[in-house]
C-alpha cells in the first residue's frame, strides 16, 4: 500500500540547480529526481527521453547540460505536463510544447538582486572616481610632493549622489529592485519602459518618461532591458549625443542595447563622461579591446548575476511554481498562455493523484 502511494505522488525531474532547502520542499510535494551528467556533457533529445519517461515536471535552465526540450521529446514524453526554467531565452521548442498540452513557466528574477547591486555599485564607482583612486594610490606619494591632501583631492575628486538624476531605462525585475536600491541615496528616478504602467513605475518611486526626456536629463542612464527587435541598438549615435556631457552609462543588461562603436565614439570625443560595462558584444571579452583600457570606462567580465545567492533565488522561484502547478492555481510567467485554450492541455490538479 505504502509502495502504491508513493508511486501515485507526482514525480519532478531537476535538470537545474536547486539549494537543499529548496530540494526539501520539493520532496515534500513531489518525488525528486536530480539528473546527473558528466562534465562537458550534453545531452542528446534520445537521452532526455528516457529520463522524462513518467515524469510529470521539468525544472531546466538556459544552458543547461541536459539539453533542449526540442519537437522530438516533446511529442516522445507523454507524461511531461509541466517545463520550467531559468533564464532568459527558454530552452523549450514552444510551438511544439503547446501542440502537445505542455506547460511552460519561467523563473524570472532569479539574478535581480545581484545585477541591482552591481549596478548601484557602478553607480557609486563612478560618481567617487574610485577606479582611478585605487589605481593611483601606489604612486602620488612621489607626485603630490609637500602637499599630498591637495595632491589628492585634485585628481580624485567625484561627486555625492544626492540631488542627482538617474534614468532607468527598462523597469523589470533588475529595473525595479536597482530604484529600490537607489530610493534611500536621495536620487531622482525617471524611467522609460512601455511595456510597464506609470502606474507601477510611480509605486517604484520612478516618474515615467519618453527615451529622450530620460537621456537629456540623467546624470547616469542606466540599462535594464531586453534585447529584442525593438530595443537593438537602442542607443547609438544620437542617443549618446543626446546625454550629458557629464553623464555615465552604465550597462548591466546586455551589450547589443548599445551601438559599442558609437560608444567608442562618445568617449573619446567626450560626448559623455564614462561608462560601466558589464557586458561586451564578443564574450569573452578580448584583451585587446578599447573599451578595457579607456581611462573612464569601468569594465568587468559579465559579473552581474554571479552571486552566490542566485542557486537560493532560483530554487524558491521554482519551488513557488511547482506549488501552484500542484495545486491547480494560475500560473505565474506561463509563456505559453495559449496551451491553456489546447484541447491537448495534460494539466490536471494533481498530476498523477499524489
Amino acid at each position: 500500500m505504502i509502495a502504491e502511494r508513493a508511486a501515485e505522488r507526482p514525480r519532478v525531474l531537476a535538470a537545474a540547480r536547486l539549494d537543499t532547502s529548496g530540494a526539501a520542499e520539493i520532496r515534500t510535494l513531489a518525488n525528486l529526481e536530480r539528473a546527473q551528467w558528466h562534465p562537458g556533457e550534453r545531452w542528446s533529445s534520445r537521452k532526455l527521453i528516457r529520463h522524462l519517461g513518467g515524469i510529470d515536471a521539468l525544472l531546466i535552465e538556459e544552458q543547461d547540460p541536459v539539453g533542449r526540450v526540442d519537437d522530438a521529446v516533446c511529442d516522445a514524453s507523454e507524461s511531461l505536463k509541466l517545463v520550467i526554467f531559468a533564464g532568459r531565452n527558454p530552452p523549450v521548442d514552444l510551438g511544439a510544447a503547446t501542440q502537445q498540452g505542455i506547460l511552460v513557466c519561467n523563473a524570472p528574477g532569479m539574478n535581480a538582486a545581484a545585477v541591482a547591486d552591481l549596478t548601484v555599485a557602478f553607480i557609486i564607482m563612478c560618481a567617487r572616481r574610485i577606479t582611478p583612486a585605487v589605481a593611483g594610490i601606489g604612486g602620488w606619494a612621489e607626485e603630490a610632493g609637500d602637499r599630498p591632501m591637495e595632491w589628492v583631492y585634485r585628481n580624485f575628486t567625484g561627486f555625492e549622489l544626492a540631488g542627482r538624476t538617474v534614468g532607468l531605462i527598462g523597469l523589470g525585475a533588475i529595473g525595479a529592485e536597482t530604484a529600490r536600491r537607489l530610493s534611500g541615496f536621495g536620487v531622482t528616478l525617471i524611467g522609460h519602459d512601455p511595456l510597464v504602467s506609470g502606474e507601477a513605475a510611480r509605486r517604484l518611486g520612478v516618474e515615467p518618461v519618453p527615451l529622450d526626456r530620460l537621456l537629456r536629463e540623467s546624470d547616469f542612464v542606466s540599462l535594464h532591458a531586453p534585447v529584442n527587435d525593438t530595443t537593438k541598438g537602442l542607443l547609438g549615435v544620437a542617443e549618446l549625443r543626446a546625454m550629458k556631457s557629464t553623464a555615465y552609462l552604465v550597462n548591466t543588461a546586455r551589450a547589443a542595447l548599445v551601438d559599442e562603436a558609437a560608444l567608442q565614439t562618445a568617449l573619446e570625443e567626450q560626448w559623455i563622461a564614462g561608462a560601466a560595462l558589464d557586458v561586451f558584444h564578443e564574450e569573452p571579452v578580448r584583451p585587446d579591446h578599447p573599451l578595457l583600457h579607456h581611462e573612464r570606462v569601468i569594465a568587468t567580465p559579465h559579473i552581474g548575476g554571479a552571486s552566490s545567492d542566485q542557486v537560493r533565488h532560483q530554487s524558491e522561484l521554482y519551488t513557488a511554481t511547482l506549488k501552484r502547478f500542484l495545486c491547480g492555481e494560475p500560473l505565474p510567467n506561463l509563456v505559453n498562455p495559449e496551451v491553456l485554450d489546447s484541447p491537448h492541455l495534460r494539466w490536471t490538479a494533481r498530476p498523477g493523484g499524489g
